[in-house]
């Protein structure tokens, strides 16, 4: 950022937290190189009042140009230009929600270039734009900024006061971010781990008060609540005791999407206890114990049912289908021929989370109904043919949603804005405002298919069988048409 380091912020070193130290004192750098690279000075016009999205323009059409291909100029510069653009830029809208990506341009006004933030936002940007180029000869450069931003917040976090500092706790999100693109793209599969959310989530319980004193720590806590309950999920464990008074602390924002992961926090708990009940208790004829689960696991959805219904009438989607979705949509990818469109990426993101919530707890309390079923034959089928078709009208939802979120980009498209995508678009969105196509255009060609990795995904791993459980069953070729989907993210 061009930043007069006259305005920066210099703060004094003294003692650091034990805990927040502790986390990071251990945490060897994968991949770093001792070599020197220039320092990025990142080529975004800001200004305190706002930022200028037209000067991006000119810019970003001059990358997408050389996509695939060398970046042109400045390597580091220019992915930095290409990241910001698109993932941080939309945020700036008035209509998007405010999310950490919505914090990080005005945070990083307020840092000095050579601040960790800045090198963790480079190390992130760098690994994009080596994915991009497919350019092997910069390949060491993301690594050496991830290195510098982790010594960066290792030395920050040696005051006490600094280490409760925004930057730092957005820092180390963006160097889980750095983690997971090195772990989905298995730049480094044997080495990388998550270990920054163990590190943020430690810097965040040292933070106490100081995550609730502004917009964007607030964002942040949203976030880090959203990792800790998808590593749950993924472990089939319950939240760690510890974290759960983050989900009640009256000072969070009451939005749809916190009282979302309130329902994700329970959700958690009741399939690592139902999970647990079968995998030690199959050959056990009391009946008892799987019925209670299943009440719970009932109430549970009811109140997921609920969150649904009383959502404002402008986070529900649009359906379109025959001519007015556009060809190039439906050749590229559209379930059945229908395309859903909604307020803007970030509603489409949170419902399809919802589905994926759902799906996972109806295919939890399918499989204790059938071994309940097992127990007392009496148990009417019909209870569990309608968990299934309820399966499946969330799978076709989250089908449904694919063109908003990749418009007709194929795999021979480089992902990046004003490359000519064509997203579906409702003109008759009368009820709402939603986001103008640029806006969406530049969103989604950048967060679009990153979104949709986890619910299509999910939608895979629930369709083959794991760990004892049957399958769910979806509608025929609709696996295939799903896998062919993922195949356009790679």
């Amino acid at each position: 950022m061009h930043r007069d380091e006259g305005h920066s912020i210099r703060r004094k070193a003294q003692r650091t937290s034990a805990k927040a130290q502790d986390s990071y004192s251990d945490q060897s750098v994968v991949g770093v190189s001792g070599g020197q690279t220039s320092q990025c000075v990142v080529s975004t016009p800001a200004e305190s009042a706002g930022f200028n999205l037209l000067a991006y323009d000119a810019r970003i059409a001059a990358i997408a140009s050389t996509i695939p291909g060398v970046l042109y100029g400045d390597f580091e510069t220019t992915s930095c230009d290409l990241f910001l653009a698109v993932y941080t830029c939309y945020g700036l809208s008035t209509r998007a929600p405010g999310g950490v990506m919505h914090q990080l341009l005005p945070m990083l006004n307020q840092t000095m270039l050579d601040s960790p933030l800045h090198q963790a936002v480079t190390a992130v940007a760098t690994t994009f734009g080596v994915l991009l180029s497919k350019d092997g000869r910069n390949a060491s450069i993301p690594a050496k900024n991830y290195g510098r931003a982790v010594r960066g917040l290792r030395d920050a976090i040696v005051d006490t006061e600094r280490s409760r500092d925004d930057d730092l706790l957005m820092t180390a999100l963006m160097l889980d971010f750095c983690d997971s693109i090195n772990i989905h793209f298995r730049v480094d599969p044997a080495g990388t781990k998550r270990r920054h959310q163990h590190g943020a989530l430690a810097l965040m319980q040292h933070r106490g008060s100081a995550n609730f004193r502004n917009d964007a720590s607030k964002a942040m806590m949203v976030s880090l609540q959203m990792g800790v309950l998808q590593e749950a999920l993924h472990a089939k464990a319950s939240v760690p005791d510890g974290c759960k008074s983050w989900f009640a602390n009256p000072r969070m924002p009451h939005t749809p999407l916190t009282h979302l992961n309130g329902l994700t926090l329970q959700l958690a708990d009741v399939l690592a206890m139902s999970r647990t009940f079968r995998v030690s208790r199959q050959q056990c004829d009391d009946s008892e114990e799987a019925s209670s689960i299943l009440r719970e696991l009932s109430e549970l959805d009811r109140e997921l049912t609920m969150w649904y219904r009383e959502l404002p009438e402008d986070c529900l989607p649009l359906f379109l289908k025959g001519d007015d979705v556009p060809p190039s949509i439906r050749k590229a990818g559209a379930y059945q021929g229908i395309c859903s469109v909604y307020k803007g990426l970030h509603v489409a993101n949170m419902l399809n989370m919802w589905r994926g919530r759902r799906v996972m707890l109806l295919h939890e309390l399918r499989e204790l109904k059938l071994l309940l079923h097992g127990i007392q034959p009496g148990l009417q089928t019909d209870e569990i043919e309608a968990v299934e078709d309820m399966i499946q009208w969330l799978a076709d939802g989250i089908c449904e949603s694919v063109p908003f979120h990749l418009g007709d980009y194929t795999d021979s498209v480089p992902p990046v804005p004003y490359s000519g995508l064509i997203f579906p678009s409702a003109t008759n969105f009368s009820r709402t405002v939603p986001e103008s196509r640029v806006d969406h255009a530049r969103h989604a060609t950048g967060a679009g298919g990153w979104m949709l990795l986890g619910p299509l995904t999910n939608l895979c791993n629930y369709s083959t069988p794991h760990e004892g459980n049957r399958p769910i069953v979806l509608r025929k070729g609709q696996l295939q048409w799903i896998q062919n989907q993922l195949r356009r993210l790679q």
